[in-house]
């Protein structure tokens, strides 16, 4: 895998609403909300997108029934390939996970296009970025995209404006959990599996549930909307909830930006 530099989150947000920016001059008005990523691809970036069977592309087989390799970004030919099952007109209820997909390939093209075509130039390999989906642990390349696209996607003075004057939410226990959920916290197995995994599922339950109007007008995934949310801090946590995940000798929480 491609080593690239590190950035911080403020250093990828930043360049995300450069981009922004550029469009808006482009277009001559505010981006207009949802984000029309595809026009930033194909007509502010210059670049073709193409939907194609990426596991055959690839000569990758499938581990399962369902695609493992949603995009990938083929540098040499300005192009982004998204898999045909991520095609909104063929399965709109996809649309999110495509928009992201998009968005994702736009990263890696605005903030690792120069280190893939000096290292392909070394390595004699085509320049083109494709998650492998056999590696358990995301890269820094791909995390850098996963970032990006959150940021390009979902801005966050929007998401604010979106949010309103809401105070933060904050899952509580007691305030929020089930009665089993309540059960278990207050006997001897607070810090079991058990009671780990149903805290993060009931967490993660009401957290989509709160998200869902905004995924809906950002379209995006609930899942997205819930890590960007939850990013900028309106969702949260307790405390002691928190303190009793991080024990945790299981992930029993999303991984960043995959969905």
């Amino acid at each position: 895998m491609i080593q690239v530099p590190s950035l911080t989150l403020p250093q990828v947000e930043q360049r995300a609403n450069v981009l922004l920016g550029e469009y808006a001059d482009t277009i001559g008005s505010n981006v207009p909300s949802p984000v029309p990523v595809t026009d930033i691809a194909t007509n502010e970036l210059g670049l073709t997108l193409e939907f194609m069977d990426l596991h055959a592309y690839f000569k990758r087989p499938k581990s399962g029934a369902s695609s493992e390799i949603l995009g990938a970004m083929e540098f040499s030919n300005n192009r982004i390939l998204i898999d045909h099952s991520l095609d909104p007109s063929l399965f709109p209820h996809r649309l999110g996970r495509f928009r992201y997909s998009v968005a994702h390939e736009i990263g890696h093209w605005r903030l690792h296009r120069g280190k893939v075509l000096q290292s392909q130039k070394k390595s004699k390999q085509p320049p083109i970025i494709c998650r492998d989906p056999g590696r358990q642990k995301m890269p820094t390349i791909e995390r850098q995209a996963e970032y990006f696209a959150s940021f390009l996607l979902l801005p966050g003075d929007r998401v604010s404006d979106a949010w309103g004057s809401k105070p933060p939410f904050v899952f509580d226990v007691f305030g929020h959990g089930s009665p089993e959920l309540r059960s278990l916290w207050m006997s001897t197995r607070a810090d079991s599996i058990l009671t780990r995994s149903l805290f993060a599922s009931e967490c993660e339950k009401r957290f989509e549930e709160i998200a869902a109007p905004l995924a809906w007008k950002f379209e995006v995934s609930k899942q997205a909307m819930c890590i960007r949310l939850e990013g900028m801090g309106l969702i949260r946590r307790s405390a002691a909830g928190s303190k009793i995940l991080s024990t945790s000798r299981g992930d029993f929480l999303h991984s960043p930006m995959n969905s």
